[in-house]
């Protein structure tokens, strides 16, 4: 497990700032924007590191990022999401815990809280400011601060196998495999989503929106901002097994 993450106290990106631990046997992992990151263990436990302002540690510290007495009593995790400031964690029974805040101008849930309206959970995901869940109906429910309305698209809808997130918002897969993406702008101008067939995993960048899908065949389809032409797809790239997008 290695990564590089913002070094904020000095303005510029470097390798080894809150490194991550050397851990194997996992089964989820999420980064934040902002320099921390939780993983779940094969065995339902989780792991933290790096730097914690918003009581990410889940033990009631404001700074630092560690493994707190809270945080070793969720021993049935199976997915862990990370918003920018706080972090979603699902249970193999179906709950939710949450703690951390969503935006940085709100109270903080300083320990791992239950989130009672959801049950029967199936899957997470997290934008930045954002997150969403799946139950076992199909049905996506997304909470945290929206700005115009962006995620429309998603919320409240049914007939979802997956959903995924990422910096500008979400984005579903149907049990058809085909996708609805639920994102927008600072200006809150929803970014229209392509039409894609046989999709089984998805991610979503930051504001300029550029997004990743995943076809059962193991062939990649990207959209958006093609920037320093990152939406270029390799010739020779097959058999993928996993994406993402920053």
């Amino acid at each position: 497990l290695n990564h590089w993450t913002d070094a904020m106290d000095k303005g510029y990106y470097q390798p080894g700032i809150g490194a991550a631990p050397k851990v194997s046997g996992l089964r989820s992992i999420c980064m934040s924007g902002v320099g921390w990151g939780f993983g779940v263990r094969n065995d339902g436990t989780l792991f933290n590191w790096g730097k914690g302002d918003f009581y990410q540690s889940g033990g009631g510290s404001y700074q630092g990022l560690f493994t707190h007495p809270n945080v070793k009593n969720i021993k049935d995790a199976v997915k862990v999401a990370c918003l920018r400031y706080s972090v979603m964690v699902l249970s193999s029974n179906g709950k939710v815990h949450y703690w951390g805040k969503v935006t940085n101008n709100e109270q903080s849930v300083t320990y791992p809280t239950a989130m009672p309206s959801y049950s029967d959970i199936v899957d997470i995901a997290a934008a930045n400011y954002a997150g969403a869940v799946l139950d076992k109906n199909g049905k996506v429910s997304i909470f945290g601060y929206e700005k115009l309305n962006v995620y429309a698209n998603l919320k409240e809808k049914t007939g979802y196998k997956a959903i995924f997130g990422g910096g500008g918002g979400f984005v579903g897969v149907k049990t058809n495999g085909e996708i609805t993406l639920a994102a927008g702008d600072k200006s809150g101008n929803k970014h229209a989503t392509p039409s894609l067939t046989n999709v089984v995993q998805a991610a979503v960048g930051n504001d300029k929106m550029t997004g990743i899908a995943l076809h059962a065949n193991g062939t990649v389809t990207v959209w958006g901002t093609n920037q320093f032409s990152g939406l270029k797809v390799p010739s020779d790239l097959k058999k993928v097994v996993a994406v993402a997008a920053s």
